[in-house]
């Protein structure tokens, strides 16, 4: 009886460990955003939205266009429902 609890305790561990990596990798797929770089370190979206930008070479140089529209590419995360992309590139809008 200890045998078959344990091999079900150890698929039970794997299952939850194999459906972690993936919800993980979903959340964490490279998005474009698109808006208004702010003063504070952030990007305004056409809808109101603001996404903080994270401490990266990219995202550091995209931050000297304050006022300039940009199209970043990074990875986008959420905690505690702040929003924050990570930037890999992006591009000036005229």
């Amino acid at each position: 009886m200890v045998p078959k609890m344990f091999r079900s305790l150890i698929a039970l561990l794997m299952l939850g460990s194999a459906l972690f990596v993936l919800a993980h990798t979903a959340v964490a797929a490279e998005t474009s955003v698109v808006g208004i770089v702010t003063d504070d370190g952030a990007i305004q979206t056409d809808d109101g939205e603001f996404i903080e930008v994270a401490d990266t070479e990219a995202g550091n140089e995209m931050l000297e266009f304050s006022g300039q529209r940009v199209e970043a590419k990074g990875e986008v995360t959420e905690v505690d429902g702040i929003k924050t992309i990570a930037v890999k590139s992006y591009i000036l809008i005229e």
